[in-house]
């Protein structure tokens, strides 16, 4: 193989290892905090990279109503070929050519060329771009609070996923301290038994329970799997990517605060909210951009060119037009009482959606509320349960391994404890992740983004 060749391999290698790495997204090699996981739902997740497109449409749509304040310039040639009486004497007059000795009815074939630029200008037109340039830009606004808004879904879902892969370990780590204790008593009865101190079915209990625990175990892992894609997905990331999460669980838990207060921030902050009013001032715009085509419109114009018989175009021949043109519909069918009725009826549809969107606000906010208030009440009662649980498997055991206590008994105790401190796992997250469920329905992760 040539050298030629060897540099061309060489290259082409190097480009697709260049974007294969550029195509592998890159994470910190440390475990992700929430704050670090909610700062990469912003930058890599495509249903936000989607509506940040849209924002770019609005901003583009504001620049072509923009261009309704400026002047068109345009510019052209006109090619005329023609023995028609009038146009042809027109041409010859322009031409500057005309003499009395002329037959004008009768002027044979006469040629035009005419290079020309013009600037047209509209100076009124009822109010109708003006209006359109206003509702224009509440259209940014209404699509950089509907970025506001999916980021606020967007958070609040990173927050589950991220709490849920937090909390799937544990619920192994409890499955695993039930198979270990269920696998010892299985140990101690089945030599119980050999020795005739023992029935076959507490054997057959405990291994019934053995199984249970081991399904536990495969629920839980998979509950694992399932948070991690989930978060994964959030990430824009692929369902296998290697993430890994910092242990947040030791945090401190939320308190329920008072529900005037948080209705107020979710007024202030909440984007669903703030579109739907962005919505209606838009609406009053395009409303008032319509009416406008009842009034009168205004341009003005000038233009330069020349006229010659040959594209000589020599400077001798040129001439300049200007004025001013006033017109005004005084019947076009109904066209524009039919364009204000749809406008006032999208302002109407605009406002019954403001008051909707208000009143879901609020029921989510109560809703949110109430959750997290029987969330840590949850974490309370499941603390006190854990400590009773464990020590009644301390008592029931001992009473069990001295043949005082059945092994159903022995069962349903070390079945409790499990469960509660299942429950208390269970709790505690739950109060983290209705935690962030009150900030998504206040608006707390939209204020984080910048609005």
């Amino acid at each position: 193989m040539g050298f030629t060749a060897r540099a061309f391999h060489f290259v082409l290698l190097l480009c697709l290892g260049l974007n294969a790495a550029a195509d592998t997204p890159v994470l910190p090699s440390h475990p992700l905090s929430l704050t670090e996981t909610l700062a990469l739902v912003r930058q890599r997740n495509p249903d936000l990279r989607a509506a940040q497109a849209r924002i770019e449409q609005a901003a583009a749509r504001l620049d072509e109503v923009n261009a309704a304040f400026l002047p068109r310039i345009k510019a052209g040639v006109h090619y005329l070929h023609s023995n028609d009486p009038a146009r042809a004497f027109g041409m010859i007059v322009s031409q500057r050519r005309f003499d009395f000795g002329m037959d004008i009815n009768h002027p044979g074939y006469v040629e035009d060329f005419r290079p020309e630029i013009g600037a047209y200008w509209s100076l009124f037109r009822g109010g109708q771009d003006w209006y359109a340039r206003q509702a224009a830009k509440l259209g940014i606004d209404s699509r950089r609070l509907q970025r506001s808004e999916l980021h606020n879904l967007l958070a609040a879902a990173a927050s589950r996923a991220f709490y849920a892969l937090l909390e799937a370990p544990r619920r192994v780590d409890v499955a695993d301290k039930t198979l270990t204790t269920v696998r010892k008593e299985l140990e101690l009865m089945r030599a119980r038994q050999r020795e005739g101190t023992a029935l076959k079915s507490d054997v057959l209990s405990l291994e019934v329970r053995l199984s249970q625990a081991r399904q536990d175990r495969i629920r839980a892992e998979n509950a694992e799997l399932a948070a991690r894609t989930a978060l994964a997905t959030l990430l824009g990331l692929p369902a296998d990517a290697p993430l890994a999460v910092q242990d947040e669980s030791r945090r401190l838990l939320p308190s329920e605060g008072d529900f005037a207060r948080w209705l107020q921030q979710a007024l202030a902050h909440r984007p669903e909210w703030l579109a739907a009013r962005k919505q209606v001032e838009m609406r009053e715009k395009e409303l008032k951009a319509a009416w406008g085509g009842h009034l009168p419109r205004v341009d003005a114009f000038v233009v330069y060119g020349m006229n010659s018989k040959n594209p000589r175009f020599p400077t001798s021949q040129d001439n300049w037009t200007m004025g001013l043109k006033a017109e005004i519909d005084l019947f076009s069918g109904g066209a524009v009482n039919a364009r204000v009725r749809q406008a006032r009826q999208r302002l109407e549809e605009a406002k019954q959606v403001e008051e909707s969107t208000r009143l879901r606000v609020e029921k989510e906010v109560r809703s949110a509320w109430l959750d997290l208030r029987d969330a840590l009440a949850r974490v309370e009662v499941a603390t006190n349960a854990v400590a009773a649980a464990e020590e009644a498997l301390k008592l029931v055991r001992a009473q069990y391994r001295g043949g005082t206590a059945t092994v159903t008994r022995f069962l349903e105790a070390e079945t409790d404890a499990a469960g509660a401190r299942l429950q208390l796992i269970s709790s505690r997250f739950g109060a983290l992740v209705a935690e962030a469920e009150l900030k998504r329905a206040t608006g707390v992760w939209s204020t984080e983004d910048g609005t």
